[in-house]
């Protein structure tokens, strides 16, 4: 007998009891939406069950849960082309024996046929049939399931009554729990199954996961959890922890373990941002670059939810860097962007833009730059871009008005150069354009007497400089050739009260020589004829010792130093001490202590 029809009309329960009225044999599917369960029913009994997937999909997670091994060593025993059910072939690789691994296979699923007792909408449909057929796979037939009617009616009673206690204290089976430390130490004393469920609170698994572990079926386990978080024997994990977990795990080199933590963390908290970056950063440094632009990409959207846009912006760019071909995700940081009106939408148009042309999208890279120009109509950047992007895409005549705007553009702006390039390309796309060849001539030509004009500017700023560094040089000549004068004059004040003209020459001749340029000139005939003069008035210079007969012409000397010269505070007091020299000769000729002493 054939039956279908609706949950909302006929439950489980009352398909279950009427099955078993009429002792029918065949398989009951449940389907609501995406859902789908399936179970077959025989001589009063369940004997087989099909959660919705193929045990290849849902088992090998649990089973590495339960043996404690990795799932690179599962997927190594997968990849074996033997044509082997799971039990059948851990068994043969000495893995697991096979009714170990199909007893757990048996807990998992009847705890699948306990949850089809909580759909409330959906449809079902019963066909007969004498052995079970699709969907049930091997391992689903090999696991040996028997489930009294009765029993499993009761249990989900009794089961429907006692969950609404157990979700007070744990709202869902992903929370983690941990031995409070006072009583860590005796878990062995507890009986079974509580220690069973208790070694496994250790602030690393959930209770889904250590009803895996340790083989009960997940009601028993809820149950006992509950009762020990009741009774303050267990604590729950905080989001927190697991993030010190992770880091932890993460800094010894365990991966695997840390992503595992900062994945229960994010289920803890799905709405905390903090983990998920860590999550994220940490995917990026494994290279798992889906995982991390998962990542990213809900991290983007809870940003823009929040309008923090700045830390949007930052989780688009890594996406950006990540995946640097997805275009989605330049075009959502592009109209976000746009919304706020961000000063980097341009550039983040054009970045759009490129991408579209690298992977030969040329339509849309079209579209994205005349976003751009409508935005920025003046932007001859953007028109010329546009213009290449319509001439790949045989629009010549789209692209010759394009240029011909951009040329205009530019001339207004004054570029000329880019306005004749721009010409040019018109030209290229038709040569016979009479307007636009009289256009480029126009600006050649203005281009020519601008450039010419500019170089003739960088030619005199050029020699003006030139000039002027002369002069500062010459002035600074100049100024040490005075500072030298006057040390000169000071020498020779020296070299004369005390006879000794040879020095007093040979210095006159090392200034002409150490500055020939100088506007200072020394009438040297003049000054040396004195020299001579008062040399062969008076003794030998060769012995300053002796005293040297002077007539009134002896400040003569001086004075053929000082004519060339103008008058100075400083030459004022030169004279006036050469002249207080002079006069103080004694009448017998003989020179005094000179008043300097250098």
């Amino acid at each position: 007998m054939a039956l279908h029809g609706e949950l909302k009309n006929m439950t489980l329960p009352d398909i279950l009891q009427s099955l078993k009225a009429n002792r029918q044999s065949g398989t009951l599917t449940l389907q609501d939406g995406k859902k789908e369960f399936a179970l077959f029913f025989e001589n009063d009994s369940i004997v087989c069950v099909h959660p919705g997937r193929s045990s290849r999909e849902y088992f090998p997670p649990i089973v590495c849960l339960f043996l404690n091994i990795t799932e690179e060593k599962m997927e190594r025993e997968f990849k074996k082309k033997l044509k082997l059910s799971i039990a059948k072939r851990l068994h043969k690789s000495r893995i697991a024996g096979a009714s170990k691994i199909n007893a757990l296979h048996r807990v998992y699923l009847t705890e699948s046929l306990y949850d089809a007792f909580t759909w409330q909408s959906g449809s079902f449909q019963f066909k007969e049939g004498k052995t079970p057929g699709a969907p049930f796979d091997e391992d689903q037939l090999d696991a040996g399931l028997e489930l009294d009617i009765d029993k499993v009616l009761f249990e989900s009673m009794r089961r429907a009554d006692e969950w609404k206690l157990i979700t007070k204290f744990i709202p869902t089976m992903d929370d983690v729990f941990t031995v409070v430390a006072g009583f860590s130490s005796h878990v062995d004393q507890f009986d079974e199954p509580m220690r069973s469920v208790l070694q496994f609170c250790s602030g690393q698994n959930s209770v889904k996961e250590i009803a895996y572990r340790s083989g009960l079926d997940l009601f028993t386990t809820a149950k006992i959890i509950s009762d020990s978080l009741e009774n303050q024997t267990v604590r729950r994990i905080a989001p927190s922890d697991l993030i010190d977990l992770a880091e932890q795990a993460f800094a010894n080199g365990k991966r695997e373990d840390a992503l595992r933590y900062f994945k229960r963390a994010i289920e803890l908290d799905r709405g905390n941002t903090d983990v998920r970056r860590r999550y994220a950063d940490a995917c990026m440094e494994m290279g798992i670059k889906n995982e991390a632009t998962n990542e990213y990409k809900t991290l983007a959207q809870l940003a823009r939810e929040r309008q923090d846009y700045d830390r949007a912006k930052s989780f688009y760019r890594q996406i950006i860097t990540v995946n640097p071909s997805e275009y989605e995700f330049q075009k959502r940081l592009y109209e976000m962007l746009h919304d706020i009106n961000d000063p980097e939408t341009r550039d983040t148009g054009l970045e759009l833009a490129a991408t579209f042309k690298r992977l030969g999208l040329r339509a849309e890279e079209a579209n994205m730059l005349r976003q751009l120009i409508g935005d920025q109509p003046e932007d001859v950047a953007c028109m010329e871009l546009l213009g290449e992007a319509e001439l790949s895409l045989g629009h010549d005549k789209t692209a010759a008005e394009i240029f011909f705007n951009a040329a205009e553009l530019s001339a207004k702006n004054d570029d000329l150069q880019d306005a004749c390039r721009n010409y040019d390309h018109v030209l290229e796309i038709n040569p016979d354009d009479s307007k636009t060849r009289k256009r480029l001539d126009e600006l050649q030509s203005g281009l020519y007497q601008k450039n010419r004009q500019r170089r003739r500017k960088i030619i005199l700023a050029v020699e003006g400089g030139i000039v002027l560094v002369m002069l500062c040089l010459y002035l600074a000549y100049l100024t040490v050739s005075v500072i030298d004068y006057l040390a000169l004059r000071n020498r020779n004040l020296h070299y004369l009260a005390d006879g000794d003209f040879d020095r007093m020459h040979h210095a006159v001749n090392d200034f002409e020589m150490k500055f020939p340029f100088s506007l200072i000139k020394i009438d040297l005939p003049r000054y040396r004829k004195e020299i001579d003069r008062l040399h062969d008035a008076g003794r030998p210079a060769t012995n300053p010792a002796d005293s040297v007969q002077f007539n009134a012409d002896t400040s003569s000397v001086v004075d053929g130093m000082s004519d060339s010269v103008p008058d100075s505070p400083v030459d004022s007091m030169v004279q006036e001490d050469i002249s207080d020299t002079v006069t103080s000769l004694d009448s017998g000729g003989n020179i005094p202590e000179p008043p300097y002493h250098w």
